[in-house]
């Protein structure tokens, strides 16, 4: 007996116990190394199978980008993009939030921290969103403004929580724990099974290999999923690691790289894909200085803030969002804007004609101004001198009238004129003023007594201010636009009426001035048309007032180079006032 043995002789000593103790033994040891086997395989199929299971965390923080970027373009005034496309593609995006929270999958994801608490906040703001956003018209960019900073807010912090559940080795331990503990016990059952009976060892084994099988096809079909949503998605899609190797990346991502398409594999360096791009010509900014800009490339690309636009010399834009896992990594979005930046060209060039044909139009005014006031000053001078009968009687008295008239016509169309040169300089930022310190209540009685021939039967009213103003203003300026309320007053309103006027002191130091008529009024969807130049709302074959439609829009432009404010209220019968 061999000293420490603990099998009786006849065990270890017989032919049958020897065989039997050996098979037991090769039996145990071959199923320990087979579970340690299985075990080593499900931790590697565990990192698989996480992807099956964030496949829906990849596809909605792809939802993010594909609403936000429709959104962006629609908003555009010359975009194509129907509403209908824009609703559609924020239903997609409001579809996939119930996934983390009700199914199969929920409790999985709600051992990521704070993952589903951020899905229930977004969901309210979409929810608070879609009356407003069904309402978005394109050019509407105050409403597209305050949608996107409340998507943002929201939209943010759960993109972050599901990138970190996208890269991160934690999730490997929150989503499979659960399944390596299995293992773990099928390993323990597996060597008390083995004490107790060969047989029940290779019935585990049998069962072992059939799982790993069984978890392995599973993982294949994940692996799949994942790389086909990748690849379906518009935008390019790349993963590097802490130490800059590629990772994962899709198929338009090697698209935008086409120089280095060749050399695109997992752990090839940042580094040298940049560097064939550029030594292939195909960044535009790279070709005075490839260095310089290969290492500011490097600098950004290393510590990531928010987003760029690349233009490469094919003539295709890209803007570029590369943001920090929390594992080190670097997580990169590549989109083609190329569209986008086409329009923007297009609208810039449309706005320089506008603006040259803006400035044109004022230069024409201007000139014709000034050559028109010339022979008519000559032809108002004679006339005076003629109604005047400087040099001597005329003899027929109806020469008389026809004087008057050409006189009276002559300084009506000087008028016009001084309106329209006035509107040019305003327009093109030539006409100065000349400050001073006046009586603002003393200005307005100087204005009714040039007013008062021409406000037969119509009661002019003064309602001043408890204390004396003095205001510090271009006093020909003002005295112009007190004179063309005025008689823009007098004009609509029938003998009978009154124009009341009233001064009153703000509380921060300004100054308002209400001037009321009881005149003929305006409807309240005119008003906003009368403050355009040249517009009158009677027809010209039918007009009882004459004028050219420049008074109220100078007035309007005086006031404002004052830095004041001007309004117009009306109505129809009752009457209009102008503050």
């Amino acid at each position: 007996m061999v000293p420490g043995r603990k099998f009786p002789t006849q065990f270890g000593h017989s032919k049958s116990g020897r065989i039997l103790l050996f098979v037991a033994t090769v039996g145990f040891v071959l199923t320990m190394g087979i579970s340690f086997f299985n075990l080593r395989k499900y931790e590697e199929l565990g990192r698989i199978e996480l992807s099956e299971t964030t496949w829906v965390v990849a596809q909605t923080r792809y939802e993010f980008l594909r609403f936000t970027g429709t959104l962006d373009l629609y908003v555009q005034p010359t975009s194509t993009l129907s509403k209908d496309q824009l609703l559609h593609r924020f239903d997609i995006l409001w579809s996939r939030l119930p996934l983390f929270l009700e199914g199969p999958e929920s409790a999985r994801y709600a051992a990521v921290p704070g993952l589903q608490d951020s899905v229930r906040r977004l969901a309210a703001t979409l929810e608070a969103m879609e009356p407003r956003l069904r309402d978005l018209r394109k050019g509407d960019l105050e409403m597209y403004e305050t949608l996107r900073r409340e998507f943002d807010v929201q939209a943010g912090p759960l993109g972050e929580v599901i990138v970190s559940a996208l890269v991160q080795d934690e999730g490997k331990t929150i989503f499979f724990n659960a399944s390596l503990e299995r293992t773990y016990l099928a390993l323990m059952i597996a060597f008390a099974g083995v004490l107790a009976s060969g047989t029940g060892l290779i019935i585990l084994l049998l069962r072992e290999t059939a799982a790993a099988r069984r978890a392995e096809t599973s993982a294949q079909a994940a692996t799949l999923q994942l790389r086909v949503a990748l690849d379906s998605i518009a935008d390019g899609f790349v993963l590097y690691d802490q130490r800059g190797r590629l990772v994962l990346y899709n198929d338009k991502f090697v698209d935008f790289c086409r120089p280095a398409a060749s050399m695109i594999k997992p752990g090839t360096g940042f580094e040298d894909i940049l560097r064939a791009q550029v030594d292939a010509g195909d960044i535009q900014a790279a070709l005075l200085d490839p260095e310089h800009w290969i290492e500011q490339r490097r600098s950004r690309h290393y510590n990531p803030v928010g987003s760029f636009e690349q233009s490469m010399t094919c003539g295709q834009w890209l803007q570029i969002s590369e943001r920090r896992t929390p594992d080190g990594g670097i997580v990169g979005i590549l989109t083609d804007i190329t569209e986008l930046k086409r329009r923007e060209t297009a609208l810039r060039e449309a706005k320089e004609i506008a603006d040259q044909a803006n400035r044109a139009k004022t230069a024409f005014l201007a000139t014709m101004s000034h050559e028109l006031r010339t022979p008519l000053n000559a032809i108002i001078g004679f006339s005076d001198m003629m109604a005047e009968e400087v040099l001597g009687p005329m003899g027929n008295p109806r020469y008389a009238e026809y004087v008057e008239d050409i006189r009276t016509s002559g300084r009506h169309l000087l008028a016009i004129i001084n309106d329209i040169l006035d509107m040019a300089k305003i327009e093109s930022g030539r006409l100065e003023m000349s400050e001073e310190l006046f009586g603002l209540e003393d200005l307005i009685k100087d204005t009714f007594r040039l007013l008062r021939a021409g406000a037969a039967g119509i009661e002019l009213s003064l309602e001043p201010c408890a204390e004396s103003l003095l205001v510090l203003c271009d006093q020909q300026l003002i005295r112009q636009i007190l004179l063309n309320l005025y008689s823009n007053a007098l004009k609509f309103t029938p003998p009978g009426g009154m124009v009341r006027t009233r001064i009153d002191r703000g509380t921060d130091g300004s100054v308002q001035v209400r001037i009321s008529d009881t005149g003929i009024g305006i409807a309240r969807e005119y008003l906003a048309q009368v403050m355009q130049p040249f517009v009158q709302l009677e027809s010209h074959l039918h007009r009882r007032h004459d004028g050219t439609g420049l008074g109220l829009p100078l007035v309007k432009a005086m006031v404002e180079l004052h830095g004041g404010r001007f309004e117009l209220d009306s109505e129809p019968g009752t009457g209009t006032t102008a503050t």
